[in-house]
């Protein structure tokens, strides 16, 4: 007897066809896309009679003013996915990355940006080592590969210099740790020109910690700002702190 619930998984040759039918989708496009920017070199400012907004907003990827994002995970697919936007003189900056340790001086070589994902979590690999995952920045910023942090979840975004400060403790150079949260992470994104250092000209986007802000133990940001606007940074759990500390009379930290 069989059981014939649910719904049956597609084949190994459906997958590919279907995986081949969205790259033949995506090749027509960023050549449509490419072929409507020559003709059309003023698309990224909308002055262009009259406008494809569908091909016009991929037209800063000739002209530099925007980005392609690619998220991958294992080898082969940061390989692929390098290759194929070569025939557009294109370089993908890759999301997540996670087996980029195979390929530290390939990636060197391409030149190509990493958005890496969590530092904290387990190796991807069978038989990697537990610490694979902390390890992987450092082998990065010793071959010159340039990359940022990233969390998944807005709510999770207060872990991210963390993220930064447990690489420096398996060998990664607290500078270039620092450097990857705020200015490598501005060139990645393409708002070096703004953000990403205190620079005259730049925005005033920064903020102050009496502590190592690498370090959970000592992170406690007293002022931020953004684009020179002071950030309130009281919350409900300081108020309860001073709420408590008053009515108890425990002097408040």
């Amino acid at each position: 007897m069989t059981n014939q619930s649910g719904r049956q998984a597609p084949s190994t040759e459906e997958q590919e066809k279907s995986r081949q039918q969205t790259l033949d989708q995506l090749r027509q496009y960023l050549n449509e896309a490419r072929d409507y920017h020559r003709a059309n070199p003023s698309t990224t400012k909308a002055k262009a009679s009259p406008v494809n907004l569908k091909l016009a907003a991929a037209a800063g990827l000739w002209n530099e003013s925007t980005k392609v994002f690619v998220r991958v995970s294992e080898a082969k697919g940061i390989i692929a996915a390098v290759e194929f936007f070569k025939a557009w003189n294109l370089k993908p900056v890759l999301v997540g990355a996670e087996e980029a340790d195979l390929l530290v001086d390939w990636l060197a070589k391409e030149k190509i940006d990493l958005v890496l994902g969590k530092v904290h979590r387990l190796p991807n690999r069978d038989g990697d080592p537990v610490y694979a995952a902390y390890t992987l920045p450092a082998e990065l910023a010793k071959a010159g590969v340039r990359f940022c942090y990233s969390m998944d979840g807005a709510w999770n975004q207060r872990n991210l210099p963390y993220q930064a400060g447990h690489a420096v403790g398996f060998g990664l150079d607290t500078l270039k740790a620092l450097q990857a949260l705020t200015l490598d992470a501005a060139k990645i994104l393409g708002i070096d020109n703004r953000y990403g250092s205190i620079e005259e000209g730049k925005s005033a986007t920064l903020f102050l910690s009496e502590g190592d802000a690498l370090d959970m133990r000592g992170n406690r940001p007293t002022h931020a700002f953004v684009d020179g606007r002071r950030v309130n940074l009281d919350d409900k759990q300081k108020v309860l702190y001073r709420k408590f500390s008053e009515k108890y009379d425990i002097p408040a930290k």
